[in-house]
């Protein structure tokens, strides 16, 4: 029998267990596909792809930086529809973290070049 950590109290447990007997936590076991994503079935609502808003900032504000959007996006009902709900949440996140670098890329850009025109006027 190997040991591993439980994953709320980190309290080091048998895998054979159903529960943690420190802290009383289900113990989920790793997929064979995917061992860093686990399999959870009492999960029932889909975390927010941000698709829409990656295609939005993907072309109003910076491409480079919102394709990596898309693509998280785009995983995020495909890995929750196979039942791995972790990596569902995982993509969720980094789609919707790489749309905040997008916007703020986007509006960075805007403003420099607002600025540019502004100082090529007044030396005019």
């Amino acid at each position: 029998m190997a040991l591993i950590n439980c994953p709320e109290c980190n309290a080091q447990i048998s895998d054979a267990a159903q529960a943690c007997p420190h802290c009383g936590a289900p113990v989920q076991k790793p997929s064979v596909a995917n061992p860093q994503s686990t399999i959870r079935t009492n999960s029932n609502e889909c975390p927010e792809s941000h698709l829409a808003k990656a295609i939005i900032i993907t072309i109003l504000c910076c491409w480079p930086l919102g394709i990596p959007a898309i693509v998280h996006a785009a995983g995020v009902n495909s890995a929750f529809i196979n039942g791995y709900y972790d990596l569902a949440l995982d993509r969720s996140r980094k789609a919707d973290k790489w749309c905040t670098y997008s916007l703020i890329a986007g509006i960075a850009f805007w403003v420099v070049y607002i600025i540019f025109i502004i100082i090529a006027g007044v030396s005019m």
